[in-house]
């Protein structure tokens, strides 16, 4: 936390940093600073429409991410998981066994 407070600090300027971390959704205090960026230079006459539909998209996959992430797990997935992983703890031994080659191999079996 402490080395993103300062790098923060050294590339936007100590209260803009402050604001960002302070902030209850980051990502979005980021994505509206620098649509507020691009408006600035929309004014002063700079053309920036390919900027802004990123900026656009960017804003779009940041919010699916965040339903994604906020939205709960179904509990299939995590029962599927958890058998997996299950498995493949106790079968990963046998596929590292050397299973009769001798002490001379070149080590496990790969699958």
């Amino acid at each position: 936390e402490e080395f993103v407070r300062k790098e923060l600090s050294f590339l936007l300027g100590q209260s803009h940093a402050e604001r960002l971390l302070a902030a209850q959704n980051r990502p979005y205090v980021a994505l509206h600073d620098l649509s507020r960026l691009l408006h600035r230079f929309t004014r002063q006459g700079c053309d920036v429409q390919g900027m802004e539909a990123s900026v656009l998209g960017l804003i779009s996959k940041v919010g699916t991410m965040e339903r994604i992430f906020r939205g709960p797990t179904p509990l299939a997935y995590s029962r599927f998981t958890g058998r997996y992983l299950a498995l493949w703890t106790l079968l990963v031994p046998l596929a590292l066994w050397r299973g009769g080659e001798g002490g001379g191999g070149r080590g496990g079996r790969t699958l």
